[in-house]
């Protein structure tokens, strides 16, 4: 999937508050359910033997501190000169299960790290431009051709638009979309809406998954990797130390 030429994003707290929407936080506990995921998993880790990645990730998230001051986080060296399929691999496996390229990067970040703690500024919902971006003014030559290939490739994970008066007020956009949500805006969702992804549909808790949960809470003071191997012999489950973590986190909030 084709990156933005550079298009207008919003300032970075910003983009921090709408990743707390309702919207992304259900992306959110879909990729967090897709790491329990049998498939997902052992492709995760079939990736990470292409590249010469640890079976379980690197063990130490490496960070860049840029001239401003502010920190993003960055790979060791030997996964750096392979940047380019790691990108391919991890859009591809993403794609597969729904998720964007800008979600990618979370995907990319597992894939690495074996952890989910990282902010890609991704969003299910965006504001954009369009006059702007179909009609510039642009700086550079081939800038309106490369931004038109962009929209014509964001469309494919964004399929349907409202477009806005530059004259509406916030009491009539939320009037609108409260008036027109079921018989128009909801008919064309499902129209582009695959099956097969679950982003936002409610799971029941699996009996077993509870007895899981409360096994690892329970072994909590072994080493992560004793418990990685005891979940997997007792439930035919392979979790990353990762899960692991966050399973006995919130187990121990669950108790609290």
């Amino acid at each position: 999937m084709k990156r933005s030429p550079d298009n207008d994003q919003p300032p970075r707290d910003v983009r921090r508050l709408l990743d707390t929407t309702s919207a992304n936080q259900k992306v959110h506990a879909y990729i967090e359910r897709l790491i329990e995921d049998t498939d997902f998993l052992s492709r995760a880790r079939k990736i990470r033997r292409a590249l010469g990645i640890p079976e379980d990730g690197e063990p130490n998230v490496l960070y860049q501190k840029t001239s401003s001051g502010d920190y993003f986080v960055t790979y060791p060296d030997y996964i750096q000169t392979n940047a380019g399929k790691l990108t391919a691999e991890t859009d591809k496996l993403a794609a597969d299960y729904g998720l964007d390229f800008m979600w990618a990067q979370m995907i990319q970040h597992f894939i690495v790290y074996a952890d989910l703690n990282v902010f890609v500024g991704a969003s299910v919902i965006e504001t954009h431009d369009v006059y702007h971006e179909l009609h510039g003014s642009f700086e550079y030559e081939g800038e309106k051709e490369a931004m038109q290939e962009y929209l014509i490739d964001r469309v494919k994970d964004t399929p349907v638009a409202i477009y806005i008066s530059a004259y509406v007020s916030q009491r009539d956009l939320i009037d609108y979309i409260k008036k027109a949500y079921k018989p128009i805006i909801e008919p064309l969702l499902e129209d582009h809406r695959n099956p097969e992804i679950k982003i936002g549909k409610k799971r029941r808790k699996n009996p077993r998954v509870k007895e899981r949960d409360e096994f690892i809470y329970e072994h909590r003071e072994l080493p992560a990797k004793e418990i990685m191997q005891e979940v997997a012999r007792h439930f035919d489950e392979y979790l990353d130390y990762s899960y692991i973590s966050k399973i006995i986190k919130r187990e121990k909030e669950r108790r609290q």
